[in-house]
């Protein structure tokens, strides 16, 4: 995946983050965010407390992978995990603690 998406003329339009195996990218503001729920959830533990809230709030769009599985079965964890960091946990009836857990903003 290329680290920047660009107009014609090579102006960057936004910039991107995969999240895989445990890997963020720490030192981007990215706008966009794509990885599999657990790969999202992992790679946030892994980053400091006190980053997580301010990394997530730059993030602008969110790419999960492997959507046709995300509300069944083993990703029904990690869904609820990142939409509550995201402030997002009403859309699964998750509980605020999730996000409080990892430093989000919770709802």
């Amino acid at each position: 995946m290329a680290d920047r998406l660009c107009s014609a003329d090579g102006t960057p339009l936004a910039a991107s983050s995969v999240a895989s195996a445990g890997r963020l990218g720490y030192g981007q503001w990215p706008d966009i965010l794509v990885g599999t729920p657990g790969g999202v959830v992992n790679a946030l533990y892994d980053m400091e407390p006190s980053s997580r809230t301010s990394w997530l709030r730059a993030v602008k769009h969110v790419v999960i992978d492997e959507a046709d599985l995300l509300f069944s079965g083993g990703y029904l964890s990690p869904m609820n995990k990142l939409l509550g960091v995201s402030g997002c946990d009403h859309m699964l009836h998750a509980r605020p603690s999730v996000g409080s857990g990892l430093g989000g903003p919770g709802c």
